[in-house]
């Protein structure tokens, strides 16, 4: 998946919680008892809980993909003395 296809993917994923977290602000549930405010609370924290996963990972992956991240991957590279061989699968491993 290329990554504006993924950055689309996400954008309608946030906007579909936020059309959920307006359905559930506008719902007129009258609350009587403890269960049923534990309920409301529980169902409010996960969409904002999911919310806020993929906005944050929507801003990882921009900050990933940006121009002055690869200038600095770019840099390091070329500071190191030696080819950097298997350093993925080093970091796995250990």
């Amino acid at each position: 998946m290329s990554d504006s296809t993924a950055d689309t993917k996400d954008s309608c994923m946030i906007q579909g919680l936020l059309n959920e977290i307006d359905e559930f602000r506008r719902r007129e549930n009258l609350i009587t008892t403890s269960e049923e405010c534990e309920a409301e609370e529980k169902e409010l924290r996960q969409l904002l809980y999911a919310l806020h996963g993929l906005i944050i990972k929507q801003r990882l992956q921009h900050s990933l993909d940006s121009e002055e991240q690869r200038n600095k991957e770019s840099s390091l590279i070329k500071a190191c003395p030696k080819k950097l061989t298997h350093f993925y699968d080093f970091a796995l491993t250990h």
